[in-house]
C-alpha cells in the first residue's frame, strides 16, 4: 500500500510540472533587484540590486544554493548595480554599474576591480555576458557600443557598427563563437545583431522593441524576447527565426543546451513562465507558486536545467528545481571544474563541504519499502530523482546584510 501511495505522490509531482512547478522565495529583502547569475551546479549565486532613496544597492552572494546570503564587501551598496554574469564555477564575475562602468571579480564576488569606464547611462541599457571559463566577456552599452574581451576582461575591443543603439541585451556561446545582441526601440538600427567572429562583424535582422536574449553553450538554441509582441526562437545557429509565442516577454535565461528556459512575461514582465522543451510553441507554463504582478528583472538556469533562479524587483529572489529526468541527455552531468570548498582557495565564507540541495532535505528519504513525506516535500528516490522542494530546515533571511553605505 505504501509503495502505491509513493507512486501516486511521484506521479502527482510529475503532473505538477505541466501545470506549473513550485518556486520558493529564498529571502524577504525587498530590494530593487536587477539581475542574477548562478554557477553550473547552482551552489554559488550572485544577485545585483540598484539603489533608491529607501533601499540600498549592492551585489549579494550565496554559497549554499540560496539558503543564506551576504553582501559583497567589495561592491558598494551606494551604487546602482544593474547587470551581472559569472563563469561556470562562480569564481569570475562581471557586473555593470549604471554610473561608473564595468567591474570584474575573480574571487567569487568578494572584491571588484573596474575594467571598463562608461559615461553615466540614464536609459538603464547595460548588458553583460561571460563564457563558462570566464576568459571571454562581452559588455553592451547604450550609446557607446559592444565591447569584447578575450583576456578575462583586462583588454577590450569596441565593435565597429552603429553605436547609437539602445543595447538591451547581449548573450554569447562558449568562447564567444556566437554573440547575439538586441538593439531596442524602433529606429533604423533596431534589431538582432549576430556575430560569428568574436564581435568583428555583425549581421542585422530587423525586429522592433527587442529586449532580452539567450544563446546556448553551443549556439544551437537562441531566443529573443520582444517586450511588446512575441518570443522568437532559432534552432539553426541564428540562421532563421520563428515566433514561438506571442505577447510581451522580458527577462530570459536558459540551461547549458537550452532545454530549460525561464522568462518573464506579461505587460511588465509580471508573470514568470518556463519551458522544459527548448522554448517551443505550447511548451510554456506560467509558474503558479509565485505572487502575480511582480516585475521579473533577471533569471538564471544551472547547467543541466534542474535549478532555476529569478529576481523580482522590489520583492525578492526565488528558486525552483525540477526532476533530472527533464534535462537533456546530451548535457554533461557536471561542469569540467567545480568551485573549491577550501577557504584557502575560495572566498573566506565558502561553506565547508559545499552542501548540495538534496543534502539540505534531511527529512526526504527513500527507505526500504516505503517513503516519507513532510508538509512541503514529496518522496523521491535518492539515486535518481531530486524533486527540489525546499525543506523546512532551509531558512530565509528577513534583511540582507547592508555592506558599506
Amino acid at each position: 500500500m505504501l509503495d502505491i501511495f509513493c507512486y501516486f505522490l511521484l506521479f502527482g509531482f510529475l503532473c505538477g510540472i505541466v501545470s506549473g512547478s513550485e518556486w520558493q522565495k529564498v529571502n524577504s529583502y525587498e530590494g530593487d533587484w536587477s539581475d542574477i547569475c548562478s554557477s553550473w551546479n547552482a551552489t554559488f549565486l550572485a544577485a545585483s540590486a540598484t539603489k533608491s532613496s529607501s533601499k540600498s544597492g549592492g551585489i549579494y552572494l550565496s554559497f549554499d544554493e540560496g539558503v543564506t546570503w551576504t553582501a559583497s564587501p567589495g561592491a558598494s551598496t551606494s551604487l546602482d548595480w544593474f547587470a551581472l554574469d559569472c563563469d561556470s564555477t562562480g569564481r569570475r564575475l562581471i557586473a555593470a554599474e549604471l554610473n561608473t562602468g564595468y567591474y570584474i571579480s575573480d574571487d567569487f564576488g568578494m572584491n571588484w576591480n573596474k575594467t571598463l569606464d562608461i559615461a553615466s547611462v540614464s536609459t538603464n541599457d547595460l548588458s553583460v555576458c561571460m563564457t563558462s571559463s570566464g576568459q571571454y566577456v562581452v559588455a553592451a552599452t547604450a550609446g557607446e557600443g559592444i565591447f569584447v574581451s578575450s583576456t578575462y576582461g583586462t583588454n577590450w575591443t569596441l565593435s565597429s557598427f552603429p553605436t547609437g543603439c539602445e543595447w538591451e541585451a547581449v548573450a554569447c556561446s562558449e568562447n564567444c563563437s556566437y554573440i547575439l545582441a538586441t538593439c531596442g526601440g524602433s529606429s533604423s538600427s533596431s534589431g538582432m545583431y549576430l556575430s560569428t567572429d568574436l564581435g568583428a562583424t555583425y549581421t542585422n535582422d530587423r525586429y522592433f522593441n527587442l529586449y532580452q536574449a539567450y544563446v546556448s553553450f553551443d549556439a544551437s538554441v537562441m531566443m529573443v524576447a520582444d517586450q511588446t509582441a512575441a518570443l522568437y526562437q532559432s534552432l539553426d545557429f541564428g540562421a532563421t527565426w520563428t515566433t514561438v509565442e506571442t505577447g510581451a516577454w522580458y527577462c530570459l535565461a536558459g540551461s547549458k543546451y537550452g532545454q530549460t528556459v525561464v522568462a518573464g512575461m506579461g505587460p511588465f514582465g509580471d508573470e514568470l513562465a518556463f519551458s522544459y522543451d527548448y522554448g517551443n510553441t505550447d511548451s510554456w507554463v506560467v509558474a503558479n507558486s509565485v505572487p502575480s504582478g511582480l516585475s521579473w528583472t533577471g533569471a538564471s538556469v544551472n547547467e543541466d536545467g534542474s535549478i532555476a533562479v529569478a529576481v523580482a524587483s522590489g520583492n525578492g529572489i526565488y528558486i525552483n528545481s525540477i526532476a533530472p529526468s527533464q534535462v537533456p541527455s546530451s548535457a554533461p552531468s557536471s561542469p569540467t571544474s567545480q568551485p573549491s570548498c577550501n577557504p584557502s582557495t575560495g572566498p573566506t565564507l565558502a561553506p565547508t563541504g559545499c552542501p548540495g540541495l538534496v543534502s539540505q532535505l534531511a527529512k526526504l528519504e527513500w527507505q526500504i519499502g516505503k517513503c516519507t513525506r513532510n508538509r512541503r516535500s514529496y518522496c523521491y528516490e535518492r539515486s535518481n530523482v531530486s524533486l527540489g522542494k525546499r525543506g523546512k530546515n532551509q531558512r530565509t533571511v528577513d534583511r540582507m546584510p547592508t555592506g558599506d553605505q
